[in-house]
């Protein structure tokens, strides 16, 4: 009888770190997403410097041109 309550809690780990490695791919994978987009969005605002008030047009220095 304790052979097989071993053979299940063996098996029973073998989903569970199947389950958690699947789980932190997903979350690698996001994360990996969402910092591509984050530097996407820093390349352009420091590409675009009117979106930082750093351009002839805009209102005073620092002004973020976003809002109106």
């Amino acid at each position: 009888m304790a052979d097989r309550e071993t053979e299940y809690n063996t098996e029973l780990t073998k989903i569970r770190h199947t389950n958690y490695v699947r789980n932190s791919r997903a979350i690698v994978v996001l994360w990996a997403f969402f910092t591509i987009v984050f530097l996407i969005l820093n390349i352009v605002v420091f590409i675009q410097p009117q979106w930082i008030g750093d351009s002839g047009d805009s209102a005073v220095a620092g002004f973020f041109g976003l809002f109106r």
